[in-house]
């Protein structure tokens, strides 16, 4: 029987072995594969045979067809996961697959997308990223943000060969500023290799010598900006890496990102040489050699994180993720530096000495009272608008109160701020030719103050730093295909938000929707104006669904939609059954975090993770145990076959 056995398992291997990359599974709906290939994990096949029946099965399981036999972390609302019982096999629970899966925690690549999963992103200025330590950065224009996230960032050149490699005697020159910056290079084989580090920079010098099996790297500390130039010598150099990682607690070098090699959307982000990660860099250095290693993953439960908790980037679940935000201008001069004239000191002394949100030295401002109600204003010519005057703060000394305003000390507001960290304070008017700044009114006070912006608009969002001019910071725009990822006439969507400080705002923001130049288009989750209504729009008309009141902070939303019923669902609860008659979407694109119908627009200010599109319109008490389940991210609404149900016969490779 040995043999007999053996040669079954041969059999069955082969089987598995023949069956195309591109099996599919189709669901009851008759329009959802699921390709085999989107399995992302080595996995052993196993087949699912259903028995001959008149009736057929629940689902509709082609033969010989191989799915994963383990659960795929984070990602079973994307992939179906039949799973095995003890002999005689069974076939387990059967998830509800999303059409579009994106977790957004990290990249814009979704991890399941029945249409085309490439994303297209636009945003033409650089802006600000908060990492899971709560430290501010600017990034690259064009590259997508993912709050709370780690951010890599490869500064080597792309020009010639990239960081893919550099020949004995050539070079690499960078251009930075004041701070630490970390390079790391590949093993080199005869571990003889040397970068030698010569440029304007001050602390830009020395030498780093390959090893024959690991990593190397060494930091360079520099204290007066200008270049940082590497040349090879010896041996040829692989795999450059040079970071910057000032203000970060741990400065190893971390995984390698290349440059002038990946093709777009390159990393996920958007942009060549940058990756952001859910996990915490696991490196270390001993003698200038890098141990690599995976670090746990970001979430509120890990003390590095604590940061990003008391910023509001990083819960228990991770990053809360991609942030789109609309066009903002920052009128306010010398945003980070108020020992500029641009700002009026009265009773005040002023000095930039302090660490600023970036964690970098003396990029933050010390104000300092030399009497009581001492003030720094600056006056700003514009014609009446809307204005948030949006600085962070912290106390250094005393425990007076500290005041901002807007219109010049006509009105002044206190704030509330502590000692331990800088905390973004805002307040708002419409007028022209605001005056902003500050006031300690207790003499002998201290503040440190930094990313003292006047935006346009009623509420803050990230920073705009300034020099000598008013700076914009353009809208993010991001869009996938909406054909087979998206369906008009009937549909189911699922997202985890957290809205930036607009819960008082009433302007419309568009969670989800798709794009039509004739207007026949849906938006399945969104903010309508004036009424801050979770709603749904059918192409026709506005449907108003339950009204958002930004409590708490993460609110998990969704909406269904069929050909005669739409509704919304936040934390939980189910709006009024709406009537609804969608019409056909005739455009191509499916839209996250804004819309196009007149100019990309309606950008939420808002994190944006878990997004999840079905194709069908899920039951009232899936959609509220979706938006109610803490978990709702691993465990979806279930189509359930019992096990060892007779339709189905379950063989496992090796027999």
């Amino acid at each position: 029987m040995t043999w007999l056995r053996a040669i079954l398992a041969l059999i069955l291997a082969l089987l598995a072995a023949a069956v195309p990359a591109d099996d599919r599974i189709a669901f009851p709906d008759g329009r959802l594969e699921i390709p085999v290939q989107q399995a992302f994990v080595p996995i052993q096949p196993y087949e699912y045979l259903p028995f001959e029946q008149k009736q057929g099965p629940p689902l509709l399981l082609a033969q010989a067809r191989r799915f994963i036999s383990q659960p795929v972390p984070d990602l079973p609302g994307c992939i179906p996961q039949p799973r095995s019982a003890r002999p005689p096999f069974g076939l387990g629970p059967i998830s509800t697959v999303a059409s579009f899966c994106a977790s957004l925690q990290a990249t814009l690549v979704p991890e399941r997308a029945a249409g085309s999963s490439t994303p297209t992103f636009t945003r033409a200025t650089a802006a600000t990223h908060t990492s899971f330590e709560g430290v501010q950065t600017q990034i690259l224009s064009g590259e997508a943000r993912f709050q709370g996230a780690r951010r890599v960032a490869n500064l080597i050149p792309a020009a010639g060969t990239g960081s893919a490699s550099l020949a004995v005697a050539a070079n690499k020159t960078v251009t930075v500023g004041v701070g630490t910056f970390v390079f790391s290079m590949g093993a080199e084989a005869t571990g003889t290799g040397v970068a030698t580090f010569t440029g304007t920079a001050t602390g830009s010098s020395g030498t780093l010598t390959a090893n024959a099996t690991s990593r190397t790297a060494k930091t360079l500390t520099i204290t007066g900006g200008g270049t940082i130039i590497i040349t090879a010598s010896v041996q040829n150099l692989a795999l450059l890496q040079l970071e910057n990682v000032t203000g970060q607690t741990n400065q190893n070098p971390s995984s390698y990102v290349s440059v002038g090699v990946a093709s777009a959307p390159y990393f996920g982000a958007g942009v060549d040489g940058v990756q952001y990660f859910t996990t915490l860099n696991g490196n270390t250095v001993a003698s200038n050699v890098v141990t690599e290693a995976t670090g746990a993953a970001i979430d509120s439960t890990q003390a590095a994180c604590a940061g990003g908790v008391t910023a509001g980037v990083v819960d228990a679940k991770g990053p809360l993720g991609y942030l789109p935000e609309g066009v903002r201008i920052n009128n306010a001069l010398w945003s980070r530096d108020l020992t500029n004239a641009a700002w009026a000191a009265t009773n005040v002394g002023t000095a930039r000495n302090a660490v600023g949100v970036d964690g970098a030295a003396n990029t933050a401002t010390t104000l300092t009272a030399t009497a009581g109600n001492g003030t720094v204003l600056q006056a700003i010519t514009l014609a009446s608008q809307a204005n948030v005057f949006q600085p962070f703060v912290k106390r250094l000394t005393g425990t007076g109160v500290i005041n901002i305003t807007v219109d010049g000390g006509t009105t002044w507001t206190p704030i509330t701020i502590n000692s331990s960290t800088l905390t973004q304070v805002q307040v708002t008017k419409t007028a022209a030719n605001p005056s902003i700044g500050f006031q300690i009114v207790t003499n002998t006070d201290a503040i440190i103050v930094d990313m003292a912006d006047m935006q346009n608009d009623t509420f803050a969002s990230t920073p705009i730093p300034t020099t000598t001019v008013a700076v914009q910071r353009n809208g993010d725009q991001l869009y996938y295909a909406s054909l087979n990822n998206i369906f008009a006439s009937s549909g189911s969507s699922y997202a985890e938000i957290a809205a930036m400080g607009w819960t008082t705002d009433s302007t419309q923001k568009d969670l989800i929707s798709t794009y039509n130049n004739n207007g026949t288009n849906i938006v399945p989750l969104w903010l309508v104006s004036g009424t801050r209504k979770l709603s749904f729009y059918d192409g026709t008309g506005v449907l108003s669904g339950n009204v958002f009141t930004g409590t708490p902070a993460v609110q998990k939303v969704g909406s269904t939609w069929s050909p005669t019923v739409a509704r919304t669902f936040i934390n939980g609860a189910a709006s009024v059954d709406l009537t609804s008659t969608p019409g056909g979407v005739t455009g191509t694109r499916l839209y996250v975090g804004g819309s196009d119908i007149s100019g990309f627009t309606a950008q939420p200010y808002s994190t944006i993770r878990f997004l999840k599109i079905y194709p069908t319109a899920l039951s009232s008490p899936k959609m509220q145990a979706l938006t109610t389940d803490a978990t709702s991210w691993l465990g979806d609404p279930w189509w359930n076959v019992a096990a060892n149900d007779p339709q189905y016969r379950l063989t496992a490779n090796g027999g």
